[in-house]
């Protein structure tokens, strides 16, 4: 039935003209009553609707797509020939179909995305290019896709000339800039030194990524971002040579998300004007201690994969927190009490190599909904063994709590059992994962 539907809605207005005048007339009431209603039910019941290419049916999926107005988001399956691209995009722009989305995929060999293909596609507002291959044609051809709002673009081959046709998107609000890597010549830094006289420019440009930056922080040009009125999302990450936050972050007081994970900051001191942070990653830096923070409506801290030893008071301002990862790397004792004034957290992440107990103020976390916590359950060799864990009583106030995350380091297989309580908690629908020694990818 399904597929019937499907193809009576794909038909050209022609056929089911010609199929209505060989009914008699009564009949020919019932199949136009009948084609109207579909009609009308298919724009409320798929507004919206996934395209993947390639697709046989793009010619007829077109067809319906214009008839009904609904949008298409089109997705391209791993590794497709360029040919395959090129013929159902057309395909679809032929039958009038309103393609609003565009990625991303993989394609077979060093060649990338024809951006010529984005011809007609006057609809699209993101296009989604990453691990799209390294030569994406001339970039000059963006401008055929005057609409969009979001692009992301992974390639090591961006100009000054070429990248200038950003300043001509002028709905463009989201802007991702990552390195390129491919299996035949390894990866690749993308520079940013075209960057400042084009962000000038992109004025409505709401959030910027950057990933994988060259080893000269000075060439993107943090002194350009105070030129953005409406930015509110940076992340700048994966930069090994990034060390220190540039004095101009400090006037960027209307940043709400901030992503400055895996670089090799030290210090974030210069976030702390920061007012309306709503959400902070520093995971996988070299911090030692707890950021000096003063915005009252953080909801999400992740400081997991660095070795903080000092500032954990500072966590009890925070008292909209949601979300905290942090990795201790002091006395694994000390710090953690704080943990009892964040109420409205919900996901917590607590690792650390000396833990030998659940810390006592998760009894207070009664908003509670998943944890991840890395215990020493056996000592490695040289130091005292605890072969009976202590703390878990804690965990019985949390009603709330559905999932939770044991990463164990033990000397011998297999680690101690749970405790008795804890496997009450398990029957009665916890779901409970126990790993040992390895870690989580954000420790």
């Amino acid at each position: 039935m399904k597929n019937a539907i499907e193809g009576l809605l794909g038909l050209p207005d022609t056929v089911l003209t010609s199929i209505a005048l060989m009914l008699p007339q009564r009949d020919r009431l019932d199949f136009a009553y009948s084609c109207t209603l579909l009609h009308a039910c298919s724009r409320e019941w798929f507004p919206e609707l996934t395209v993947h290419l390639p697709s046989k049916d793009a010619k007829r999926l077109a067809g319906w797509l214009a008839k009904s107005q609904a949008k298409a988001h089109v997705t391209m399956n791993s590794y497709l020939q360029i040919s395959d691209v090129q013929a159902g995009l057309a395909a679809l722009r032929r039958g009038g179909a309103c393609v609003v989305s565009l990625g991303p995929s993989r394609f077979r060999g060093p060649q990338g995305f024809p951006l010529a293909a984005l011809e007609g596609l006057t609809a699209l507002t993101r296009l989604d290019l990453r691990q799209a291959g390294r030569k994406q044609g001339r970039w000059e051809d963006l401008a055929r896709a005057p609409a969009l709002a979001e692009l992301f673009v992974e390639s090591a081959e961006e100009t000054a000339g070429s990248m200038a046709v950003l300043a001509r998107l002028q709905h463009l609000t989201l802007l991702h800039l990552g390195y390129f890597a491919t299996d035949w010549d390894g990866p690749q830094l993308l520079s940013h030194d075209f960057l400042p006289p084009v962000l000038t420019a992109m004025t409505a440009l709401t959030a910027l990524e950057l990933k994988g930056a060259g080893p000269d922080e000075e060439a993107f040009g943090w002194d350009m971002l105070a030129a953005l009125p409406a930015l509110r999302r940076i992340t700048y990450s994966n930069n090994e040579y990034f060390e220190r936050l540039p004095a101009v972050v400090s006037r960027l007081t209307e940043l709400q998300y901030v992503d400055l994970s895996f670089n090799n900051l030290r210090t974030a001191s210069r976030l702390r004007p920061l007012r309306h942070l709503l959400d902070l990653d520093l995971c996988k830096n070299e911090m030692t201690e707890v950021p000096a923070l003063t915005s009252a409506a953080l909801t999400r801290l992740i400081l997991g994969g660095n070795s903080v030893k000092r500032g954990f008071g500072r966590l009890a301002a925070l008292l909209q927190l949601q979300e905290l990862q942090v990795g201790h790397g002091g006395k694994a004792s000390s710090g953690w009490e704080v943990l009892g004034a964040l109420r409205r957290l919900r996901h917590l992440g607590a690792l650390a190599d000396s833990l030998t107990e659940l810390p006592r103020g998760l009894s207070q976390l009664t908003a509670l909904t998943s944890l991840v916590v890395k215990l020493n359950w056996e000592s490695r060799r040289g130091v005292r063994k605890h072969s009976v864990m202590s703390g878990w009583e804690c965990l019985w106030p949390l009603s709330r709590l559905q999932t939770l995350e044991l990463y164990c380091m033990v000397s011998r297989q297999p680690p101690p059992a749970l405790p008795q309580q804890l496997e009450r908690m398990q029957r009665a629908g916890l779901a409970v994962t126990v790993t040992t020694n390895p870690w989580p990818t954000w420790y």
